[in-house]
């Protein structure tokens, strides 16, 4: 650990102006009425280098609270010696609404910067950098800004340190380097989970550094919120146990930006460390991820023409049966094809053992032979998610309505209708160990999801409040909209922040993001069903090979082994 005295820091040379080293241009600009932030106005400052070439993309460093720390200085001179890339610096300040007295305006600073999710970093991507490109420098030249993440930085203090850290995490394929100083990783808004999610999450392609003083306590001021000095040094070591490229220098200061300001150079030698060879994720210390995700295997889309895939399920055959809500198509490790079936898709399928797929849509469920013709109607029931069992019977989830609350039911094959439980709040999704004693469902907008006991009979029994999947700070977070199970009995649910898998315990040990952000549907599939599958939020279904092998409801019977996760 590095201690610096920072009570009366001095400026090293890279942080004072220096001769010969040719000085950048300033552009300032209001921003009005966000779709993120409604009816807040803030400044936003732009800093061009002297280098700054039109035929060249410029790399891209944000700086929340505005551009501080000396920081046009030192970009100047660090480029000047080559010990980074020419870079355009983007201060965004905190924005307010107006309000017809003065001081009564509407400030945003901790909303926009201390909740977990992907908000600020949409409202940079999507109106600030598009903002800045519509300007020209004194010159005349275009502001060109590069799109490759490992161009891209971010950088604050205090709140601002948190909201760099989440512009990366959240978006590691448009940020990967991050500077936090004096960071707020305390319940701001949440923010103190991010240890916690650091450690379960499949490790992101960051580089991180994190500065801050022993003395940063804030124990009267937002002191109720929580330590800083400590949640910083709980980032650290959770950054550490995941394997990211992290460096830090703890000071013997208060929450202040003197002691970041004065080894600002040395950080940014150290976020452009090696440039321009790219940032890449580090091996994790995460058990439950070396069990599941198999070496040297990533993501892959699947292509196609189709729409935006919101139904998965997987037959006896290994294929994978997907709808994108107008037709369903088939896929397998070689190609993607529509079924021929006479109905339109659904927003929930299920195989059964006898391969043939039944199919939810609101005007309830159907059942289609292998040829893709319909043979019956199972319920008038617009199901949330099923699943059928070996012995053809199928458990679904009816949604809440004006009439009545979420619903458990069991659909006998021989057409018997039972009532499990009508006393959910919204049931989204449900899946069956692959021993077949337990029943999980999962609820919309909680992170609490049941288990249930499976009667001999087929009924339910010993209705638990059970699982708990992680929000990641933000309510919003908490929806499950798909689960499935591997053949060690481990939970995986399709969530905001990825795929979590919860072991049998009932606790969230992994989480896996996908390309797509936000995890609308998975299923295991393929020949060995070692592939697991997922409908992103952006519409495409990606696959990647794991370690673990799926066991589907529709699968005979799989004696597990010893519970290894205590």
């Amino acid at each position: 650990m590095s201690v610096h005295r920072d009570d009366q820091p001095a400026l090293g040379q890279n942080s004072l102006r220096q001769p010969n080293v040719p000085e950048g241009e300033w552009l300032e600009f209001s921003l009005g009425s966000s779709r993120f932030y409604p009816g807040s106005l803030r400044r936003v400052e732009v800093y061009i280098p002297a280098q700054y070439r039109a035929e060249h993309p410029a790399c891209v460093m944000i700086m929340f609270d505005g551009i501080g720390f000396e920081a046009p200085v030192v970009v100047d001179n660090l480029i000047h010696r080559g010990e980074m890339p020419v870079t355009v610096v983007i201060g965004i300040r905190h924005g307010t609404t107006p309000a017809p007295l003065e001081n009564a305006g509407r400030h945003d600073r901790s909303l926009g910067y201390d909740t977990l999710n992907g908000d600020m970093a949409r409202f940079i991507l999507e109106e600030v950098l598009p903002e800045v490109e519509r300007r020209r420098t004194v010159a005349g030249l275009p502001i060109v800004l590069s799109r490759d993440p490992n161009d891209r930085a971010a950088v604050g203090g205090s709140s601002g340190g948190i909201a760099a850290f989440t512009l990366a995490w959240e978006r590691p394929d448009a940020f990967r380097r991050v500077f936090s100083a004096v960071g707020s990783f305390v319940d701001l808004r949440g923010g103190d989970v991010y240890p916690s999610l650091i450690r379960k999450t499949e490790p992101k392609p960051i580089r991180v550094f994190l500065q801050d003083g022993t003395n940063d306590n804030l124990d009267t001021l937002l002191g109720e919120m929580g330590q800083w000095h400590l949640s910083n040094v709980m980032m650290l070591s959770a950054l550490e146990f995941a394997g990211y490229d992290v460096a830090h220098v703890w000071g013997d200061g208060g929450h202040s930006g003197r002691h970041a300001t004065n080894i600002f150079p040395e950080v940014m030698r150290f976020l452009w460390r090696d440039y321009p060879m790219p940032i890449e994720a580090r091996p994790s210390r995460n058990v439950a991820l070396g069990e599941i995700l198999a070496p040297d295997e990533a993501w892959e889309m699947v292509q196609g023409d189709y729409g935006a895939a919101v139904a998965l399920a997987v037959a006896p055959s290994g294929d994978l049966a997907m709808s994108d809500g107008a037709s369903i198509w088939r896929v397998s490790q070689t190609d993607l094809r529509r079924e021929p079936m006479s109905a339109r898709g659904g927003h929930a399928l299920a195989y059964g053992s006898d391969s043939r797929l039944s199919v939810a849509s609101a005007g309830g469920l159907t059942r289609y032979d292998v040829s893709g013709s319909p043979r019956e109607d199972l319920a008038r029931i617009a199901a949330t998610r099923f699943v059928v069992t070996a012995e053809g019977d199928a458990y679904a989830l009816e949604p809440r309505t004006r009439d009545h609350s979420g619903r458990l039911w069991l659909l006998r094959a021989s057409g018997v209708r039972v009532l499990l439980d009508d006393e959910l709040d919204d049931p989204s999704a449900i899946a069956i160990s692959p021993d077949g004693f337990w029943l999980a469902v999962a609820q919309r907008h909680s992170p609490w999801g049941y288990n249930y006991a499976i009667t001999p009979d087929g009924g339910v029994a010993h209705r638990m409040r059970f699982y708990l999947f992680d929000i990641g700070g933000d309510g919003e977070n908490a929806s499950v909209t798909d689960m499935a199970m591997d053949r060690f009995g481990y939970l995986y649910a399709a969530t905001r922040l990825g795929v979590q898998v919860l072991d049998r315990n009932g606790r969230t040990r992994a989480i896996i993001p996908a390309p797509g952000g936000v995890v609308r549907a998975l299923s295991f599939a393929d020949a060995d069903f070692g592939s697991l599958y997922v409908a992103g939020g952006d519409g495409r279904l990606y696959r990647r090979r794991m370690r673990t092998r799926g066991a589907p409801a529709w699968h005979e019977a799989i004696e597990l082994p010893e519970n290894p996760w205590w």
